[in-house]
């Protein structure tokens, strides 16, 4: 019996033990499997972080830093660095491509502060500085005309001779007295007729009133029957002298240019035969609004435009009353003589107002535009740059910017329109 139970035990114990020896077989499988799991799992880390098939250990993580900024496109880089050159870049965010590799010839100008002001228009009317209407002193035949439209003629000098049989004067002190009352009423009754012609399209364009016109028909009726009676006196006068004359002389009252002749050799002379003009200088004659009557002076320099040709005049006179108690007032500018300028034609005046100092200001050339708004170029280390900026004031060609500039910026005036942002330039 106890060699039963000596046995059994034994058995027991090899069977335990047999059982034990497989369970650490089981073990050490599954820890060389897991032991090989980890292995695969780090070589997959140094494929990411190499970027190769494995063959190398896995790599630190900043090589992973290092992979992704040599991925990073460079383009986008280069447009901010545009931007930050250029005050504004390309406002797309995307990537335009240029050819900035061969530079364009350009040429600047270098930024200074400097006074302008803004511009006033208005129409304005070209007058000779003088004009006068001659005639015969008497009904009379010309006998000889010594002069002709265009010619240049000197105080005093000949016009023509008049021959009537039937004149008699009792002295020529008195002819010429009686005369010379004509001739000043001519005077008085042409510059009402030209003022009346003033008023009169005036009111036709609606700067003047029924009242206005009506004054200056009344002025130029007044003008034309005092130059009626004055001829009438000097007719009486040479019908009650005793001086007889032959023959007369028509002369030029003053230095002019003959503009218009009115009457023949052979025909019967008249008082209107000969006009005569003075353009030593020229009158424009114009009306500005209330608006900018305090920003204009006497002598202020105008600009004045005549096909195309830009003209410097100064004002002469500036009414200090409105025109009919109204908000316009009449201004004279007087401008040397122009012959390519004819009597009579519209021109634009220019008169300049609200003056700021201490401005930049460009060629009114030199400002682009495009979607975002005005901008120029700005020449920076051999390459341009765009810098948007804001319009002000323009005078004759020159423009007021504001923007985010400096003295001493150089701007590009000729060639902008061959450029881009960050394009090589070269300076001519």
């Amino acid at each position: 019996m106890k060699k039963c139970i000596v046995m059994i035990l034994i058995a027991l114990l090899i069977a335990v033990s047999i059982i034990g020896c497989s369970e650490n077989n089981t073990e050490n499988t599954s820890t060389e499997q897991r032991g090989s799991a980890k292995g695969d799992v780090s070589g997959t880390k140094g494929d990411r972080a190499t970027g190769t098939d494995g063959e190398r250990p896995a790599e630190p993580a900043g090589d992973r830093a290092t992979d992704t900024e040599v991925d990073k496109p460079t383009d986008i880089k280069g447009d901010r660095g545009s931007e930050a050159s250029g005050g504004k870049g390309d406002r797309t965010g995307q990537t335009v491509n240029r050819d900035t590799s061969s530079a364009v010839p350009v040429e600047v100008t270098s930024l200074e502060l400097q006074n302008i002001s803004d511009e006033y228009r208005v129409l304005g009317k070209v007058y000779p500085n003088s004009e006068i209407t001659i005639g015969s002193s008497a009904s009379g035949i010309v006998d000889q005309i010594s002069i002709g439209v265009g010619d240049y003629v000197k105080e005093g000098q000949v016009i023509y001779n008049i021959k009537d049989d039937e004149l008699t004067l009792n002295t020529s002190q008195q002819l010429n007295n009686a005369l010379n009352t004509v001739n000043s009423a001519k005077v008085k009754y042409d510059i009402e007729q030209a003022n009346y012609d003033n008023v009169s399209t005036l009111f036709d364009n609606g700067y003047a009133s029924e009242s206005e016109l009506n004054k200056a028909k009344n002025d130029l009726a007044s003008a034309q029957l005092n130059y009626y009676n004055a001829q009438q006196g000097y007719n009486s006068l040479k019908a009650s002298v005793n001086f007889d004359l032959n023959e007369t002389i028509l002369t030029s009252p003053i230095d002019g240019i003959i503009s218009n002749i009115s009457v023949s050799e052979g025909e019967k002379s008249s008082a209107g035969d000969i006009t005569i003009i003075n353009r030593d200088y020229l009158i424009i004659e114009t009306v500005v609004a209330g608006k900018v009557i305090d920003d204009i002076h006497v002598d202020d320099e105008v600009r004045i435009i005549h096909d195309d040709e830009s003209l410097i005049g100064y004002i002469d006179e500036i009414s200090p009353v409105g025109i009919n108690g109204t908000d316009s007032y009449p201004v004279k500018v007087r401008l040397e003589d122009n012959e390519s300028m004819n009597i009579g034609i519209n021109v634009d005046v220019y008169f300049a107002v609200n003056q700021s100092e201490d401005q930049f200001v460009v060629p009114k050339k030199a400002v682009l535009t495009d979607t975002y708004g005005d901008y120029i170029y700005i020449a920076i280390d051999g390459r341009a740059s765009k810098s948007y900026v804001e319009q002000g004031f323009t005078n004759n060609g020159y423009v007021q910017i504001i923007g985010e500039l400096i003295v001493g910026n150089q701007v590009i005036t000729s060639g902008q329109n061959m450029v881009t942002d960050g394009q090589l330039i070269e300076i001519k």
